[in-house]
């Protein structure tokens, strides 16, 4: 079975709205987030990798080059028979089948999600189940 680690980074969501800024009112949205960069590690072999906007041989600067990552994303998922994340369900993997459905990708081949974080609330009883505050609680550090 090949095991993938990953765990995206994204841009915010622009645009307008009324009231308080704690108040999610949108008017308009002017821009959509985007998935800036991505760390993935297949369990069991060395090194991971990192990627993000000038990552791509074609970045120049200024671009928001999301489709050359948008397309390894898919590649290394398409290739995962499981795929573990922190929030990974509600988040990570949402937001890359949303852009493999944009750029036209179709799904990835089929994988078994493991969400660390739905795991850690299902089992643990802690303040917080942000990954930095889970790992500060059992001192292994910050992501």
């Amino acid at each position: 079975m090949k095991t993938l680690l990953v765990d995206l980074e994204t841009t915010a969501h622009k645009g307008f709205y009324w009231g308080e800024n704690w108040e999610t009112s949108i008017i308009e949205n002017i821009e959509y987030g985007k998935i800036l960069s991505y760390s993935a590690h297949w369990l069991g072999k060395r090194g991971y990798v990192t990627r993000g906007w000038v990552d791509t041989k074609l970045y120049k600067k200024g671009d928001q080059n999301e489709l050359y990552i948008v397309k390894e994303l898919w590649e290394l998922l398409n290739e995962a028979d499981i795929v573990v994340g922190h929030n990974a369900r509600s988040f990570d993997l949402k937001k890359c089948n949303t852009k493999f459905v944009l750029y036209g990708l179709g799904p990835p081949s089929p994988y078994k999600i493991i969400d660390t974080k739905n795991e850690a609330k299902k089992y643990l009883s802690l303040p917080s189940y942000r990954l930095n505050d889970i790992a500060d609680y059992f001192g292994l550090g910050h992501k």
